[in-house]
C-alpha cells in the first residue's frame, strides 16, 4: 500500500476516533450518564482519545523528514509529487496547514503532551485553542481531499478507484448505544 492510500486510511481512521469520542464526551446528558455509571474510567479514556486525537492530527501535519527518517506526513505527499503539483493544489495544501495553524492542537501537542510545559502546568499561560468536533472534522475531511488529489497527480491513487471506509462504529456498537445501555442499567 503506498503512501496516499496509508495516509487516507490513517484519515478514516481518525475520523472513525473522533466520531466516537464526540458520541461519548459530545454532550452534557452523555457526559452525566457515563459520570454516574464509571466516571473514573471514563475520564481516563476521555483524557487517552483526546491525547490520542492530538497526537496523530498533529503528526500528520508534521515536516516530511525527522532527521534521516521519512514521516508520512502532508509535507512528505507535497514531496513526493515533486514538481508535478499545480498553483492551486499548492494554495490548498498552504491553506490547509494555515486551518490546523489556526486550531492551535500542535501548540496543545507540544505544550501539554510533548514538553510538560511547566507555564501551562502550573497555571501561569492559558492554551488558546480552536478544538471542537466541527473543526477537527472539517480539517480533515479536507485533508482527505486533499490527499486524494496528490495521489491522482502522482499517478499513485488512480481517480477511478472507489474507496469502501467507514468513519463510524456500527449503530447498535458505538458510543450512542455505550451510553443508552449504561443509562438503563
Amino acid at each position: 500500500m503506498n503512501e496516499f492510500f496509508q495516509m487516507d486510511r490513517l484519515i478514516d481512521e481518525l475520523k472513525k476516533e473522533i466520531t466516537l469520542y464526540q458520541e461519548l464526551f459530545g454532550e452534557k446528558s452523555s457526559v452525566e450518564q457515563l459520570n454516574k455509571s464509571f466516571g473514573e474510567a471514563f475520564s481516563v479514556f476521555q483524557r487517552s482519545m483526546f491525547f490520542e486525537i492530538v497526537c496523530r492530527i498533529s503528526a500528520m501535519f508534521d515536516p516530511a523528514q525527522t532527521g534521516k527518517e521519512k514521516n508520512l506526513t502532508l509535507d512528505h505527499l507535497m514531496s513526493v509529487c515533486g514538481g508535478k503539483i499545480t498553483k492551486d493544489l499548492y494554495l490548498e495544501a498552504e491553506g490547509l496547514k494555515w486551518d490546523f495553524a489556526q486550531t492551535g492542537i500542535k501548540a496543545a501537542r507540544n505544550k501539554l503532551y510533548a514538553h510538560y510545559d511547566l507555564k501551562i502546568y502550573t497555571g501561569k499561560k492559558k492554551l488558546a485553542s480552536n478544538i471542537s468536533y466541527e473543526v477537527i472534522w472539517k480539517l480533515l475531511e479536507d485533508l482527505s481531499t486533499l490527499v486524494r488529489s496528490l495521489g491522482e497527480m502522482s499517478g499513485q491513487m488512480p481517480i477511478s478507484q472507489v474507496r469502501h471506509r467507514k468513519t463510524k462504529l456500527p449503530k447498535k456498537r458505538n458510543g450512542s448505544a455505550l451510553v443508552a445501555r449504561i443509562s438503563n442499567t
